[in-house]
């Protein structure tokens, strides 16, 4: 089963776009198949829902500004070490580092 994780903050406008794909993507895509949330941040309660044994993959979803490409997919890079210092907001690399410890 998909996880689809859709992130940002609606109120920024653009930044909002994770949120609103994700939305999108709940009415198109049927539920037995994949589970869709939206949230403002990535935050670490987010683990539980990434080791769910049903769960096999997980997608992203996030604004991010650029001149060029109006939709990019970004592999995320596991060999990346974060150390979380910005608080309760966690990138997609270390919440997934935090889900397999």
């Amino acid at each position: 089963m998909w996880l689809i994780i859709g992130y940002g903050n609606r109120l920024r406008g653009d930044d909002g776009a994770g949120p609103a794909l994700a939305d999108r993507l709940r009415a198109e895509l049927p539920g037995e198949s994949v589970q869709i949330l939206v949230q403002h941040q990535l935050t670490p309660e987010l683990v539980l829902e990434l080791v769910k044994p049903e769960i096999d993959r997980i997608l992203f979803i996030d604004a991010k500004r650029s001149q060029t490409m109006a939709c990019e997919f970004t592999p995320l890079d596991d060999s990346l070490q974060d150390d979380g210092s910005c608080g309760h907001q966690l990138s997609p690399e270390l919440l997934l580092q935090s889900a397999e410890k």
